[in-house]
């Protein structure tokens, strides 16, 4: 009996792993997609799509993965484009939400100068570490309440923890002595 139980707490550990494991790729597969559809699908061109290639290689994702996600983004498959949007919001105590998402059950995207701008930096001597497009809120909103930090703190890992999201972004800031109540 005894080993069926760390049969079974194995067993555990491994799916919670693989779980963890398969959000990362699958948000590494996203990023992939896009590259391609934007940049197309050659890496030495397309630089996004090379640094997304890199990142997912960081993380130990499966070169057939890594194929496969060149391929849909592409449209080599058959199916539905990946695409590319961009929601806002405004949340509990008007703490503004920017979340950058993947989907395949979209149609028609805006065309974005990110990729050749990149290209025209790369060309030009500059080693490009990331390439994409980042929003910075002017003023940060401060949260006051405990009840309010951890509305916000759930709902950020909720939207982070989807297979879709890209990318979560927001500007508050927790006041110190809530900081300490939620250590606690």
């Amino acid at each position: 009996m005894a080993g069926h139980n760390k049969w079974s707490k194995v067993n555990h550990n491994k799916a919670r792993v693989d779980a963890i494991k398969g959000q990362v790729f699958s948000k590494c597969a996203h990023e992939i997609a896009l590259a391609a559809r934007a940049g197309g699908s050659d890496p030495a061109a397309n630089s996004r799509l090379r640094t997304a290639i890199d990142n997912a290689k960081s993380v130990s994702m499966p070169k057939d993965n890594i194929d496969r996600a060149i391929k849909k983004g592409s449209g080599e498959l058959g199916v539905e484009a990946i695409q590319e949007i961009v929601c806002k919001g405004y949340c509990p105590a008007g703490t503004p939400f920017i979340i950058e998402m993947a989907t395949d059950n979209l149609t028609g995207v805006a065309a974005n100068e990110l990729s050749s701008t990149a290209n025209a930096l790369g060309t030009s001597g500059l080693k490009i570490i990331s390439e994409k497009l980042v929003s910075i809120h002017q003023d940060p909103c401060v949260v006051n309440d405990l009840k309010t930090a951890r509305q916000v703190f759930n709902l950020d890992d909720l939207l982070d923890d989807d297979a879709d999201t890209i990318n979560v972004l927001t500007n508050f800031e927790v006041a110190d002595p809530i900081l300490d109540q939620l250590a606690s």
